[in-house]
Formats: C-alpha cells, sequence, structure tokens
C-alpha cells in the first residue's frame, strides 16, 4: 500500500472530527494499533483498511487512490501498477498475494477491479469475509477457491462469482496464478 495510507486516515477522521479513541470503538482495533497506521509505523492490510473505510463512511478507493476524477479512467497496459499487499489481520504482509488496482483515480466507483497475482507455496493465511460481492476470471494459472464449507478449483478461462460475506480464502494451485478480480462492497 501506499506510505501516506496513515495520513490520509487521519485527515479525514480528523475532518470528520472522530477521535481516534471513536475510531478504534467503531473498528474493534485498538488506539494503539489505530496510531501506527496513521504515523506510518505500521501498513494496515486490505482488510483493516477496510474496517476503518467502513466507519468512516467512506470507499476503499478513497484511501487507497486519493484522487478525485469523476470522469473515465484509463488504465494502459504499459503503466506499472503499483501493488497493494493483503493480509486478514494485518499482522504481516502477505507474501502470496499481490493486487494491482486498474481503477486508481476513480473516486466514485462502485466496484473495486484489481489484477491479483497469486504465488504457491508463500505464506498464504488470508481468509476474507466481509459485506459485497466477488467475481474471479482465472487469466493464468490454476487457482484453489475456498467458500464456506464449499471447495472450487478453476484453471485459466474458468470464473467464479460469490457473495464476500462468506468466508473465503483463495490460493494459487500451480506455480505463479494471474485473476482478474472485481469487487463490490456497499460502503
Amino acid at each position: 500500500m501506499e506510505e501516506n495510507i496513515g495520513r490520509k486516515i487521519r485527515n479525514i477522521r480528523e475532518a470528520g472530527g472522530i477521535s481516534p479513541e471513536e475510531l478504534a470503538q467503531r473498528t474493534g482495533i485498538s488506539t494503539d494499533k489505530l496510531q501506527e497506521i496513521e504515523s506510518g509505523k505500521t501498513q494496515p492490510s486490505t482488510a483493516v483498511v477496510k474496517k476503518i473505510v467502513r466507519a468512516l463512511g467512506i470507499r476503499l478507493g478513497t484511501i487507497l487512490d486519493g484522487s478525485e476524477n469523476k470522469g473515465v479512467v484509463v488504465t494502459r497496459n504499459q503503466d506499472k501498477l503499483k501493488s497493494i499487499k493483503s493480509t486478514s489481520d494485518g499482522s504481516y504482509i502477505s507474501e502470496s498475494m499481490d493486487l494491482y488496482p486498474l481503477a486508481p483515480g476513480k473516486s466514485d466507483r462502485q466496484m473495486e477491479p484489481f489484477i491479483v497475482t497469486l504465488t504457491e507455496g508463500k505464506k498464504s493465511e488470508y481468509i476474507s469475509q466481509h459485506e459485497g460481492e466477488e467475481f474471479l476470471y482465472v487469466l493464468e494459472g490454476r487457482v484453489n477457491i475456498k467458500y464456506g464449507n464449499e471447495e472450487f478449483d478453476l484453471q485459466q478461462g474458468d470464473s467464479i462469482y460469490f457473495n464476500s460475506l462468506i468466508p473465503h480464502h483463495v490460493s494459487s494451485s500451480n506455480g505463479i496464478s494471474r485473476l482478474l478480480l472485481v469487487a463490490y462492497a456497499p460502503y
């Protein structure tokens, strides 16, 4: 994630007149942890950022992008996309998953499109559960998706669409895999 995410969170929190203690209560994240995030000492996971944006009543893209473009956003193939590391609890940066946002700068979007790169065999304990829906399309490789009590093996060209409130875990089952992920969360 970008270095200035903590500063963005602090600025939005302060602009809304929300104390660190109040935000901690709303999110279930300790005040000390929030202060570490806001100061830049700790890089928050995507899951932690999602808790914070819900508590602040803003979209995830507001924190990840910070731009105010309400028009068309074009992401060119040759442009280097910046990776966002993701974990479920913020205790480590995932070694197995990289998220590359496809609509940086689009401030009024309702969906979050990403290219996801998964690496087999690296630390992968990311179990996600959040409001909304997700659509995954396998671009390269093979992936395993644990969805509640079900499990799905997908290969290149396969897709899956699901309610993301059900706990889910996505991992590569064949070296490095790439996916198109489009997530919708009603923030």
